[in-house]
């Protein structure tokens, strides 16, 4: 918590991830886990209401079932109503 108001995070974790792709007389599904981390914050408005922020980035290269993904990288950015009860 930097104050009363504006409060950050950074984050480590390990994530989830099933690609799946189909064309025509193809179809591959495949499921692994790989590292992701990210950092955000919060501004309170008051004791009740607050907005938090976050960009989280995930690395998904690599062989997945028959695909080879180079590179492969999402960045997700959320916001967000926070009310704490």
């Amino acid at each position: 918590m930097f104050n009363e108001q504006w409060s950050g995070y950074g984050k480590l974790s390990i994530a989830g991830i099933d690609t799946k792709v189909s064309g025509t007389g193809v179809s591959s599904a495949h499921g692994t886990y790989t590292n992701t981390y990210g950092i955000g914050g919060q501004f309170n408005f008051n004791q009740a209401v607050g907005v938090r922020f976050g960009v989280d980035l995930y690395s998904t290269g690599g062989t997945h079932g028959i695909w080879e993904l180079k590179n492969g990288k999402l960045t997700v950015v959320s916001i967000g109503v926070a009310y704490m009860f």
